[in-house]
């Protein structure tokens, strides 16, 4: 899959959850793409990867020295925290990247959030909703395909991962008509790790389900 690359987030002090992110990753995510870790100070080593540290700055910087990087037209987002459970498939995949392409769709988010995130959409398009321009957390950085450039041209050096959320959602609300989300019935990823380092409740329990430990 030429247009696409996976792209992790994570910082030294997350590191201790990176591996089973990989791991998961290596057994849920079928397409053939290249894959990029961006940390800070400190490389670990991983088949298939390549990892970059730009040193200890800002979240945001760093993610942008991760995305001048990339050559693809589009890049799957996610956080080291996020850990897929379920397979995603090339077709699936490709059939996402097709409609992106047909819809011109700056960002597509895989959500298992039910509607008390107040999202709000437009319309449905083949199963996958058009969020209104002025729905809250338009910038939600839950696992999504983005359109590279349109990631680049978001993201500031200064942001923390709160930061782009807040900031952006509201720098794009009313003015942006291309961001998408598709409504899923399973879930495909637990958030391990909640806002301050707390752990989700059920991790336990999740990490046994997939033979992991920590």
């Amino acid at each position: 899959m030429k247009e696409l690359t996976i792209l992790i987030g994570t910082c030294d002090a997350y590191l201790e959850y990176l591996p089973n992110c990989v791991k998961l990753v290596d057994r849920y995510f079928e397409p053939i793409v290249k894959k990029v870790i961006v940390g800070e100070t400190i490389t670990q080593n991983y088949q298939g990867c390549k990892f970059l540290t730009p040193e200890k700055k800002e979240w945001g910087y760093r993610i942008l020295h991760g995305l001048d990087k990339i050559d693809t037209e589009y890049v799957f987002f996610m956080l080291e925290d996020y850990y897929l459970s379920q397979t995603l498939s090339k077709e699936y995949f490709s059939w996402l990247l097709q409609f992106m392409n047909r819809e011109c769709a700056n960002k597509l988010m895989l959500s298992t959030v039910p509607d008390f995130a107040n999202y709000q959409y437009v319309r449905t398009i083949d199963n996958i909703k058009q969020m209104r321009s002025d729905s809250n957390w338009l910038a939600s950085i839950q696992p999504s395909i983005w359109k590279t450039e349109h990631l680049r041209k978001l993201m500031k050096p200064e942001y923390s991962p709160w930061d782009f959320e807040i900031i952006v959602s509201d720098l794009l609300k009313n003015k942006e008509y291309d961001h998408y989300v598709i409504k899923l019935d399973e879930p495909i990823y637990f958030n391990f790790v909640r806002k301050g380092g707390v752990k989700s409740e059920g991790w336990r329990q999740f990490l046994n389900e997939q033979g992991l430990e920590l």
